[in-house]
């Protein structure tokens, strides 16, 4: 591919040539760089996860990132990191507005794993006894009955 070629393809005026595995010049355009994540579930978001699964480059290196995407009144349920500590960048404190927000966050781990709380306490298999759980959380067993009755 000849250089005019590949200025014809993209949106700026210096284009980007990347060599692909089979030897094949392409450009690149600022459409392979934007997107947004699938919010449509019962949280409305979604984390695309670049982590050493997604890219093997990370490997040892001990970092990796995410991006989080909300949809309008979106929520990350509580969750926690067991393999890393988690630094959010957030542009704005609440999604409470008619639009869509994001989030980045950086992690010191090549693979942080997520566990997320809710589903842990309340779908687990084998399940944790109902009266443990009413006690822990000092509520009625007919309440721990209704929260499991959800996953």
């Amino acid at each position: 591919m000849e250089c005019t070629e590949a200025m014809s393809r993209t949106s700026s005026s210096a284009p980007l040539l990347v060599l692909t595995p089979d030897g094949e010049s392409t450009a690149v355009i600022s459409d392979d760089f934007f997107f947004a994540g699938n919010t449509e579930n019962r949280f409305g978001f979604n984390a695309t996860l670049g982590n050493v699964q997604a890219f093997p480059g990370l490997n040892t290196l001990g970092v990796s990132i995410n991006r989080g995407d909300f949809a309008p009144g979106g929520l990350n349920a509580l969750h926690s990191h067991p393999r890393a500590d988690e630094l959010v960048h957030v542009s704005s404190p609440y999604n409470v507005g008619d639009v869509a927000a994001q989030v980045i966050t950086a992690f010191n781990s090549q693979l942080p794993g997520v566990v997320a709380a809710a589903p842990s306490l309340f779908g687990s298999d084998p399940e944790i006894p109902d009266a443990v759980l009413a006690e822990n959380y000092q509520v009625d067993v007919k309440i721990i009955r209704l929260l499991k009755s959800k996953f």
